[in-house]
């Protein structure tokens, strides 16, 4: 920043946060003929292009994003930090992680890159020869970073053959594999594994938009549910980055704009259990849903940064699940017993989906779960002790017997019937 050399300066910072920090403390120092800007991708194009137009001396601070996407005309200095956010999808939680990661030796050549390019350069690396040369040569290739099931779709769409044989260049894990397929699985676009794997008549449908097949499997219902208009508007939007621009001098003024503009059917749901710091998803601060107490939730995508943030959410009606769940949901019942005045037994059920309760204490009959179990309990309570509506007489002539025998058993001290007599005389 000395005066003699007025040479522009690129600064290589791994968030949004850290670029803004940094601006203030330059500005802070009041140099004289330097402008400092920002750059990182979601900053608004007029301010983007500030980079191209400012005259004076500049200090870009950015992100990653000036690596390859931008180049900046006349930088002679570059700063660099050596960390940046990388996209990862990590397949056990199925969420995109955004962690501040050590750049490869391939990113730090192409920063030192930026440098020097209508004149001598000079590049600062804020670590040493020894962390650098221990990093990776390359950073990991985006199909291994990535979710697979469009990938998936499209090679069973093209008949490419079974994927564990598939000769990749840079090969995906098994589990990514694997939780592409269970992700299409739970969309309805597979069936089978093996030799028996399959398109389904929804998954060839899905194989043919250009879209994720989330995405895809969405506008496929909103035809059998006549509201393509609408879901298509959703589709589109959940298809590129957010066009909404939310600079932060402007944050108070966003959840003013219209909360309805992404609502409909997304891939991921959530019951709100307390937005405390044991909560295992919390609402992304920029959400207008953020501490409404919103009971359940979708989300268009979930990221973790400091911690899992439920991203681009809407309100739902839990209700809405179980239809839309289909065999996904899973039932378990409690509490069979025999209910008089319906004449059947009867259980309590409770239905989830992905682990959270949509359905609870809902009775049912019980009769077509266990039927086994409702015939004893039938027996026991209808027949035995006596709780029918009408008297028939096949149950008279069995209370008539069993007072019978209770008298031989009383007048020669003796068990005829061992147990439950009127169980064994009623199921006989």
């Amino acid at each position: 920043m000395g005066r003699r050399d007025r040479g522009d300066i690129l600064v290589f910072m791994p968030t949004e946060q850290d670029i803004v920090e940094t601006c203030e403390r330059l500005e802070g120092r009041q140099y004289p003929g330097t402008a400092v800007l920002p750059l990182f991708a979601r900053l608004p194009w007029s301010r983007q292009k500030q980079v191209y137009s400012v005259r004076e001396r500049k200090v870009v601070v950015a992100t990653n994003v000036a690596e390859t996407s931008l180049t900046i005309p006349g930088i002679r200095y570059v700063i660099d930090t050596g960390l940046a956010r990388i996209s990862r999808y990590m397949p056990g939680t199925r969420t995109t992680a955004l962690p501040i990661s050590l750049i490869s030796q391939a990113s730090a050549d192409q920063r030192k890159g930026r440098c020097g390019r209508v004149q001598n350069g000079v590049c600062i690396r804020l670590y040493d020869e020894e962390d650098f040369l221990s990093r990776p040569e390359f950073t990991p290739p985006e199909i291994i970073r990535s979710n697979l099931a469009e990938v998936i779709l499209r090679m069973i769409a093209l008949k490419l053959g079974d994927i564990a044989l598939f000769p990749f260049l840079d090969r995906p894990g098994q589990r990514s594999i694997h939780d592409g397929f269970t992700l299409l699985e739970e969309l309805g676009a597979v069936s089978g594994r093996g030799k028996d794997l399959r398109l389904t008549k929804r998954g060839r449908l899905m194989a043919k938009m250009p879209l994720d097949p989330r995405i895809s499997r969405m506008m496929i219902e909103a035809r059998a549910r006549n509201c393509v208009d609408e879901v298509a508007v959703i589709a589109a939007a959940l298809s590129i980055q957010d066009p909404r621009e939310r600079p932060a001098e402007k944050a108070e003024l966003a959840p003013k704009q219209d909360a309805g503009i992404l609502q409909g059917v997304l891939p991921f749901f959530s019951k709100d259990e307390g937005m405390g710091p044991c909560a295992e998803v919390m609402v992304f601060p920029g959400s207008t849903l953020f501490n409404k107490g919103v009971p359940w939730i979708v989300a268009a995508e979930m990221i973790k940064t400091s911690r899992l943030f439920a991203r681009t959410t809407a309100r739902i009606d839990p209700g809405w699940l179980e239809e839309l769940g289909g065999g996904l949901c899973k039932s378990t019942y409690s509490g069979p017993h025999w209910e008089k005045s319906r004449g059947e037994v009867r259980a309590l059920e409770q239905v989830s989906l992905f682990g959270l309760i949509i359905v609870s204490g809902r009775s049912v009959s019980f009769g077509r779960i266990e039927p086994e179990e409702a015939h004893r309990i039938f027996i026991r309570s209808a027949l035995v002790e006596g709780e029918v509506k009408e008297s028939f007489p096949f149950l008279r002539h069995n209370q008539e017997l069993l007072e019978r025998v209770a008298k031989v058993e009383e007048k020669w001290r003796i068990s005829i019937l061992n147990g439950s007599p009127g169980f064994a005389i009623s199921g006989a």
